[in-house]
């Protein structure tokens, strides 16, 4: 397969990479175009050719919100029968397809598209922040053009290859393997540390709350975990670990290692007791151990 390019653009090769050769494991070579041109245009072995048509922005790149387009297009399925989703967002270019037995012209520019989509180029031009200094989601395009949810990206790489499929390519696709691993945030290991824990408990359940209900079992589980009669609450260890083996999955539990913020109340450092005691349980089964932040460090 070979694929011409209007010039040399470090952008377009990056899109031209993950979409043929990363998502789909298709080979190919990039040639430039002997003439100007504002397409890449994929040639197959058979001479059946993919053109697609470029936006402007992809023929000279730059990072400034001005650039960021303020609505979309959609590529009907009606039009588009190489789409299994009713409608696919066209972030640059047109929705117009121009098909025939030898040719596909897309002028829906999906390698800019998923250059946008990938690189989050957005969140470096726009000074939107929250509280905490992150991108929110209601300023992304997608989020503004209610798409967020769609794999935008594979969608692209879906579409191409079928319609590659439909001009005769000779080559296969690239299957994925996918593993599911269990991850597990320990916030707070144990629910009753002691006598203070209990006081705070019934504290909030009797004063705050004003559910008798919710005391009188709380004091049952506090007697009950202290007398060693049942497990505290939190201690879902074994149990996590139990269902991870039955399947032959590893658990990964990451722990909250405290911190100075008012919400790392909860969080033990690696040296406590307790948390010593569940680290050597969770390693001794071969599980994985991580850490996750805190929101504040001790010394911020």
């Amino acid at each position: 397969m070979k694929i011409v390019v209007p010039k040399v653009i470090p952008e377009l090769n990056y899109a031209i990479y993950i979409l043929f050769e990363h998502i789909l494991g298709l080979s190919y070579q990039i040639e430039l175009s002997e003439s100007q041109s504002n397409s890449v245009k994929i040639y197959l072995l058979n001479g059946n050719e993919l053109e697609i048509t470029l936006d402007s922005w992809m023929l000279n790149p730059s990072y400034n919100k001005d650039f960021i387009p303020q609505k979309i297009n959609v590529l009907d399925k009606k039009l588009n029968p190489f789409s299994s989703s009713n409608e696919v967002p066209v972030i640059f270019g047109s929705s117009k397809l121009l098909i025939s037995d030898k040719k596909i012209k897309l002028h829906a520019d999906f390698l800019t598209s998923s250059f946008f989509m990938l690189t989050r180029w957005e969140e470096s031009v726009l000074s939107n922040r929250d509280s905490y200094g992150r991108f929110p989601l209601y300023s992304a395009l997608s989020f503004r053009e209610s798409f967020y949810r769609l794999p935008v990206v594979d969608e692209y790489a879906e579409i191409l290859w079928n319609m590659l499929k439909f001009l005769g390519i000779n080559q296969e696709r690239k299957t994925w393997h996918f593993r599911f691993i269990p991850t597990h945030d320990i916030d707070n290991p144990r629910k009753w540390r002691g006598l203070h824990t209990l006081l705070r408990t019934l504290g909030g359940d009797l004063i705050k709350r004003r559910r008798f209900g919710s005391a009188r079992r709380s004091w049952t589980s506090f007697w009950r975990t202290w007398n060693g009669k049942e497990n505290d609450p939190y201690d879902t260890f074994d149990y996590l670990m139990d269902c991870s083996e039955r399947y032959g999955w590893q658990s990964h539990f990451f722990f909250h290692c405290g911190g100075s913020h008012p919400l790392d109340r909860e969080a033990l450092p690696p040296s406590h007791p307790i948390v010593r005691q569940i680290l050597g349980k969770i390693d001794a089964r071969g599980h994985s151990i991580g850490f996750h932040p805190s929101l504040r460090g001790p010394h911020e």
